[in-house]
């Protein structure tokens, strides 16, 4: 099967996937080709004092840095427990720079070359935060062999605790309908290698990220309106999640609550849920906000299996997180308080589409 492009995957992908990124704690978020790329947004670890460290698998998105990395880099930086650490291949970068103005304290490094650059790369961290990404997005293996060699490189660390960014295995949630959605299944397996790695773990899910909106253009204006495109029917029911608000404060209190000796989260799956709606209600909440008509647009099917198959089981299993409470109690239980599909519509969509 030909893909037409890595760009192209990367948008479809983006409308429903939420892959989606400690006090001692490290994030991992991809980073193969990572000496492809001068900008530490696509290649960041942090460290805290404790240690916070960020490693992307790929330099790859805004899709992963949205919903990932900018998010726990402003919980890290707001919160104060936590040093960040960004590595990059040019710490004199203006990019780096900007970042060491913010208080991240950035290294040289190419976290992907090898193993023992991984393993440098993860010294005096205590936490990580995992994010694998699609070989479509730049990584050179795929999402499993990403988890598991990360995962074996925190233990060789000394790392004590990982958060990881999984997704839900599509062909358990289907019972083998849907075999095509390996960027999904793959997160899976790296969830379930962890139940036998022998290092503390808890997982974060999220679903179809809030900000797609803009990022991806899907509500975009269409005189004398406003048009809402997603590649599923008005009924459907779908997940929310609010990435740039939420990944960050959630992953930041599992670190701290594990490092507070908190150990009941550990093997925990938390579910990140600011919403679980109709496209129908969405459309009527926005021209709500707005003041505006917005009209309903069913995209097409992209004619490429993995993301078929995905926006299938997203609809068919509504949203594929449904029956998580809002608020989420095990997140409750850790201080976090999630933001509000209202919260969201009056701060941001309100903000970037009103006339």
């Amino acid at each position: 099967m030909k893909i037409e492009s890595n760009e192209r995957i990367y948008q479809l992908l983006a409308i429903s996937a939420g892959s989606v990124f400690s006090t001692t704690c490290v994030l991992l978020i991809g980073c193969p080709h990572l000496n492809q790329f001068e900008d530490p947004r696509w290649a960041s670890s942090f460290v805290h004092a404790p240690s916070f460290v960020i490693v992307r698998t790929s330099h790859a998105t805004d899709f992963t840095y949205i919903s990932h990395g900018s998010s726990v880099i402003n919980a890290i930086l707001i919160d104060g427990t936590f040093q960040a650490r960004a590595i990059t291949r040019n710490p004199t970068s203006s990019a780096a720079q900007a970042l060491v103005k913010r208080g991240v304290y950035v290294v040289q490094g190419d976290t992907c070359a090898d193993f023992q650059t991984l393993l440098d790369a993860l010294q005096g961290s205590k936490v990580v935060f995992l994010v694998t990404v699609l070989v479509a997005f730049g990584a050179t293996v795929d999402e499993k062999t990403q988890g598991i060699n990360v995962v074996e490189a925190a233990k060789k660390a000394g790392v004590e605790f990982l958060v990881f960014s999984s997704l839900p295995s599509v062909v358990e949630v289907s019972q083998g309908k849907y075999k095509g959605v390996v960027h999904y299944d793959h997160k899976a397996q790296v969830e379930q290698y962890l139940k036998t790695a022998g290092l503390a773990h808890a997982s974060v899910l999220a679903g179809s990220f809030l900000e797609n909106l803009w990022t991806f253009g899907a509500l975009k204006k269409a005189e004398p309106c406003y048009e809402l495109s997603v590649p599923y029917p008005p009924g459907a029911k779908e997940i929310f999640t609010w990435g740039g608000r939420d990944v960050g404060v959630v992953a930041l209190a599992m670190a701290k609550a594990y490092a507070s000796g908190n150990n009941s989260i550990v093997g925990k799956s938390y579910p990140i849920v600011n919403a679980w709606t109709t496209y129908t209600q969405f459309v009527k909440l926005i021209e709500q906000k707005l003041g505006v008509p917005v009209k309903f647009v069913q995209t097409p099917p992209s004619g490429v299996q993995s993301i078929d198959e995905m926006y299938a089981a997203h609809e068919e299993y509504e949203g594929l997180l449904g029956g998580t409470p809002i608020p989420n109690p095990d997140l409750v239980a850790l201080g976090v308080q999630l933001g509000t599909l209202e919260e969201f519509l009056e701060g941001e969509v309100k903000t970037r589409f009103a006339a």
